[in-house]
């Protein structure tokens, strides 16, 4: 009798991790889709990042070269002498 219990707690066991494992596992395809929205969205954020900080890197070069000339950051604004 114990052996037979011991038996049936085994299969039942085996039966509900079977179910979890099975419950677990995502179809083949959703692997190509995860990958497709990452790299999407990696694009997007790139674009956005670069565009946002495209008019800093320009201040950041012309603070570079402004120990050359200050009035390079004023433009037109001040009439070279």
């Amino acid at each position: 009798m114990a052996s037979e219990e011991s038996a049936v707690t085994t299969i039942m066991n085996l039966a509900g991790e079977a179910k979890l494992t099975r419950e677990g596992v995502k179809a083949p395809g959703y692997a190509v889709v995860s990958i497709c929205k990452s790299l999407v969205a990696g694009g997007v954020v790139g674009g956005v990042s670069r565009t946002a900080v495209a008019p800093l890197e320009r201040l950041k070069i012309l603070l570079q070269i402004a120990a050359v000339d200050w009035r390079i950051l004023y433009l037109h604004h001040v009439p070279v002498k």
